[in-house]
């Protein structure tokens, strides 16, 4: 009876070993992986927050760009910066290349205790000619009278024979109809753009030779004064008449205003900038003329009204790109005023006014204002050299978004 009892004990006891032996495993898997586990979740929330850095990261190259801040950003090249800050419980690194240029790319990591995500964004912007049709008009066109646009090429020649070409093309922002209208025997010899929603409208014998259905959205800033010529010192307005003369040698200017009439020249030798700030900036009348000798320059900024009548601006360097004028009037009225017969060879830049052509003259260039209006007989011959001559840029807009790779996402 002891014997079988000391038989059961020892059974007894081989089971107790056995039941303990199975909990301890049990237990041990249970907290192995109870400790997986938390390490995933810990390794999957660093995850996330690196991912919202890389974000935050990108949101900084943006905020950069389109404030052209790059305070405490280090220079890597002449188009590349890059940036690191700490943040939260980690940090984001941010490099942004193509500065300058219309196609930028913003690539930020962000990290926390080791766990990397990283996000990049593409920003784009477009890019148009200053002077890239015969006349624009920010709100409209109008023609009527005999004028026509065609275009010639000034780095080739004087307008004529075979450097005579039909892309005299006009355009607007307006987004009414009638956006360009043409009436009388005006003729746009190239294709007329409007805003979405406007539309071209003819009348009489007046036409479009080319496309009169295509679209645009250009966002033509206001003239910025450089300054510096705004920081000049002003001197003495300058009055020529009767059949007195005058010459501006090259160098920069400020003054109060140019006027020029009855028999009265003034010539402009070498490259001369200047910046005219009176309400009536600029008059020629009667039989004074403004000469630009050859081999000069003038590039004019305006306060005020311009008006050019009689026989006006006299540009012996031949190509317009040598006759500039920017105005940043934008009062009421007409703010740029050409009549009179004779030609104008230069680039009107005056997005702010309201232009108008009158009488017998023509231009040889181009012309972009608020409004611009061609009457009578003047012509409108683009040149189509001024597409190069300065562009006007659009914002950035953020073209694409998305993650580089995440190594920490669940299969």
């Amino acid at each position: 009876m002891i014997r079988k009892l000391k038989e059961r004990k020892g059974v007894a006891l081989l089971f107790v070993f056995f039941a303990i032996t199975v909990l301890s495993i049990l237990s041990s898997a249970s907290l192995g992986r109870i400790a997986s586990e938390s390490g995933l979740a810990l390794r999957q929330g660093r995850s996330t927050e690196s991912f919202w850095l890389a974000e935050a990261g990108v949101q900084k190259g943006i905020y950069a760009v389109m404030n052209n801040d790059w305070a405490d950003w280090d220079t890597l090249t002449e188009s590349s910066k890059s940036i690191t800050e700490t943040l939260g419980n980690g940090n984001f690194s941010v490099t942004v290349s193509g500065i300058g240029t219309n196609d930028i790319l913003i690539t930020s990591a962000g990290n926390v205790s080791g766990v990397q995500r990283s996000v990049e964004g593409a920003l784009q912007r477009s890019s148009y000619p200053m002077f890239g049709y015969a006349a624009f008009g920010v709100n409209s066109i109008k023609m009527s009278g005999n004028g026509f646009t065609d275009s010639y090429d000034s780095s080739q020649g004087a307008y004529g024979g075979s450097n005579i070409n039909s892309n005299g093309d006009v355009a607007t922002d307006g987004e009414t109809i009638g956006a360009v209208a043409l009436s009388g025997n005006a003729k746009v010899k190239g294709d007329a753009f409007t805003g979405e929603g406007g539309t071209v409208t003819t009348s009489g014998n007046a036409k479009v030779t080319g496309s009169s259905t295509g679209k645009i959205d250009i966002d033509m800033p206001d003239t910025e004064i450089p300054s510096d010529l705004s920081s000049l010192g002003s001197s003495s307005n300058i009055s020529v008449s009767g059949n007195g003369s005058q010459t501006l040698t090259g160098g920069n200017y400020k003054t109060g205003s140019i006027s020029v009439s009855g028999n009265g020249t003034l010539y402009v030798s070498g490259t001369v900038r200047i910046y005219l700030t009176a309400e009536t900036s600029l008059s020629t009348s009667g039989n004074g003329k403004i000469v630009v000798n050859s081999g000069g320059q003038l590039i004019m900024y305006t306060d005020g009204t311009v008006s050019i009548s009689g026989n006006g601006i006299v540009n012996n360097a031949v190509r317009p790109q040598n006759c500039l004028l920017y105005s940043a009037y934008d009062g009421p009225g007409n703010g740029v005023t050409v009549s009179g017969n004779g030609d104008l060879k230069a680039a009107i830049y005056a997005p702010e006014t309201d232009i108008k052509f009158s009488g017998n003259g023509n231009l040889y260039g181009s012309a972009v204002g608020k409004t611009v209006e061609v009457t009578g007989n003047g012509n409108i011959h683009y040149d189509e050299s001024l597409a190069t001559l300065d562009t006007v840029e659009d914002d950035y807009e953020l073209t694409n978004w998305y993650e580089l790779s995440n190594p920490y996402a669940f299969q």
